[in-house]
């Protein structure tokens, strides 16, 4: 993956760049893919799950990608890992009424945001690592 595609995918596609809010700006957009996906094309919630783990590795190697570009760890652009964290519990607690894409949403914000000791431990991890994997986790928790 080139600079240029890895730093578009971890701030998924420049919503890191917000002034405040960077990951919540990024879970709502999640939400709103995949909601508009499942209205549009028929797509089931838990099709996301399947998205979140095939965006693992190359939200990883951004990652990487952006820790060197932006020079600092965890770098608040870096957001694909809460869009990979969002979809997980899409996939789990979306159904079909707005309200339960809204609870995902709100779950996921409030365990990324309190982020319990066994996440919280996660982002001890080197590298993009500790920035990919210590997000999806509040996803598994909501």
């Amino acid at each position: 993956m080139n600079k240029r595609w890895g730093i578009a995918l971890a701030t998924w596609g420049g919503l890191g760049y917000f002034p405040k809010g960077q990951g919540t700006v990024a879970s709502a957009a999640a939400v709103a893919i995949a909601y508009g996906a499942a209205e549009a094309f028929q797509v089931a919630p838990a099709w996301f799950g399947l998205a979140a783990l095939a965006f693992s590795l190359p939200a990883i190697r951004s990652a990487v990608i952006s820790l060197e570009h932006f020079g600092r760890r965890d770098p608040p652009q870096v957001v694909i890992d809460e869009v990979v964290g969002q979809w997980l519990v899409v996939a789990v607690v979306a159904q079909d009424s707005w309200q339960s894409w809204l609870a995902s949403l709100l779950l996921f914000r409030i365990f990324d945001i309190v982020k319990p000791w066994p996440i919280r431990k996660l982002e001890s991890l080197p590298g993009g690592v500790g920035i990919v994997d210590a997000h999806p986790e509040p996803g598994q928790w909501a």
